[in-house]
Order: structure tokens, then C-alpha cells, then sequence
């Protein structure tokens, strides 16, 4: 039997013991990449199977989860990473605006979650470079008060995701 028709055979088995971890997982997102890293998976452990050392259905368990996990844990580190970077530049005011990685109107998008007081924080602070005193005394507002714009900002913006790039 060729290797084509054979993986056809294990999916059709294996199919919804895919399904069943990104359930497990709790993937609420991107499905379909997850989905084809089980097929991955599914695919390495039927090549690389061993049938002296154990079944074949823990095998293709232990293999699928563990891509799943490994992409998970990828993505992970990549949002805190970024999400770091992020703080980091503005805790030292160092971040500034690249036209070539984000347009001002993707920025502006990427802000919609944001109120009026959060939005106006992060034009200013990215966008102008102003620093929270600068922005205060141009808003009329207390440096306190635009501190918290700030943090209540980048929480709102944590909880996005890292969807475009400072440096």
C-alpha cells in the first residue's frame, strides 16, 4: 500500500482524536492552523512509528498533542516577547513610529478598542513622541491622570494581541 493511501486510511481513524485536542486545548482561535498541525503530526508519528514500542493509537496521541502544545507554547512566548518589547519601549520612552512596518491609519485601527482619553495617551506618547508631562499639559489633565490612560490602554492592547511592531 503507498504511504498516500495509508495516511488516508490512519486520518479517516485519527480525524476526530484531532478535533478532540484542540477541544481539549482550548484553541478558540486559528482552528484551522491547529488543525493542520494535527495532520502534521499524524503524518510524522505514521512515518516514525515503531510497533515495538507500543501502539499505534498512543503514539499518534502523544505526537499530536505535543505539536499542539509546541505551537502553543511558540505563540505564547511570541506575544510576551512583543508584548515586553512594547512596555519596555514606552516604561523608557525610546519607542518610535515606523511608517514601513504600520500606516497611521492601520494604528489608528489597531486603537478602536480604546476610549477617547487611551487613544489620545497613544497618538500622542507613539504617534508625537510626547511624554506624559507634554500630554498632560496639552489635555489639561494630571500627569496621574494620563498615566492611567496609558495603563489602561496597553491593557486593552495586551488582551488584543501584538498585531503590528515598535521599535
Amino acid at each position: 500500500m503507498d504511504t498516500e493511501k495509508k495516511f488516508e486510511e490512519i486520518f479517516k481513524q485519527y480525524e476526530n482524536m484531532i478535533k478532540k485536542q484542540i477541544k481539549i486545548l482550548h484553541i478558540y482561535k486559528n482552528h484551522d492552523e491547529f488543525f493542520q498541525i494535527g495532520m502534521i503530526a499524524l503524518w510524522e508519528a505514521m512515518q516514525r512509528y515503531d510497533q515495538r514500542k507500543g501502539n499505534f493509537s498512543a503514539y499518534a496521541y502523544v505526537t499530536v498533542r505535543g505539536k499542539m502544545l509546541e505551537q502553543l507554547k511558540k505563540e505564547k512566548r511570541y506575544g510576551e516577547r512583543h508584548t515586553a518589547a512594547f512596555e519596555t519601549a514606552i516604561d523608557q520612552n525610546t519607542y518610535s513610529f515606523s511608517e514601513t512596518l504600520l500606516d497611521e491609519e492601520q494604528f489608528r485601527s489597531y486603537l478602536a478598542p480604546l476610549s477617547e482619553k487611551q487613544k489620545t495617551w497613544a497618538i500622542e506618547a507613539i504617534l508625537n513622541q510626547k511624554t506624559i508631562t507634554e500630554i498632560a499639559e496639552e489635555h489639561g489633565a494630571t500627569k496621574e491622570a494620563v498615566k492611567s490612560w496609558r495603563k489602561e490602554a496597553l491593557k486593552k492592547l495586551r488582551k488584543r494581541g501584538p498585531s503590528f511592531a515598535f521599535h
